[in-house]
């Protein structure tokens, strides 16, 4: 195996120091500076968060990394839209639905009063004749108004 030298300089592709050392440790700078009508005065204390919430029209330059950036953030602002449609749509079909039982079961109540009103005059008209009958009969036959007609009721069956 031959020896491998460490000294030889940057040309030897093994030596990782003389490597290490070729190497830009500098990251590229993505976005140039802008021109004078550029309404975004880009400092050097930037905020890298308008980059990403700043309208497309903004920039006049097209590079590698901006281009996907907005079509991804275009993508993901239409997916969001999508679900917040979806959800819209979803809550107006609940609230129609619920409104739609809400009528129902406000219909059924009101019958349901209406009958108990019914009902309930039906028995007092009821209990206001049988009993006017029972002061009738009463009378008539000379019987004890106390007595109670019943005893009729429970022959016949």
């Amino acid at each position: 195996m031959p020896s491998m030298s460490f000294d030889s300089g940057p040309t030897n592709q093994t030596n990782c120091a003389a490597w290490h050392d070729c190497v830009t440790c500098e990251a590229p700078k993505f976005y140039p500076s802008p021109t004078a009508s550029h309404p975004i005065d880009l400092s050097e204390n930037f905020d890298e968060r308008i980059i990403y919430t700043s309208q497309p029209c903004l920039f006049t330059f097209e590079s590698d990394l901006v281009v996907p950036l907005l079509k991804a953030q275009r993508l993901e602002w239409h997916a969001e839209k999508h679900l917040l449609e979806r959800r819209l749509n979803r809550i107006k079909i609940e609230k129609e639905f619920y409104a739609s039982l809400d009528d129902e079961s406000g219909r059924r109540l009101h019958s349901a009063n209406i009958n108990i009103g019914i009902a309930n005059g039906i028995r007092r008209l009821a209990a206001g004749v049988a009993g006017r009958v029972r002061e009738y009969s009463g009378c008539q036959d000379g019987g004890d108004e106390n007595e109670s007609d019943t005893s009729d009721l429970e022959s016949e069956t």
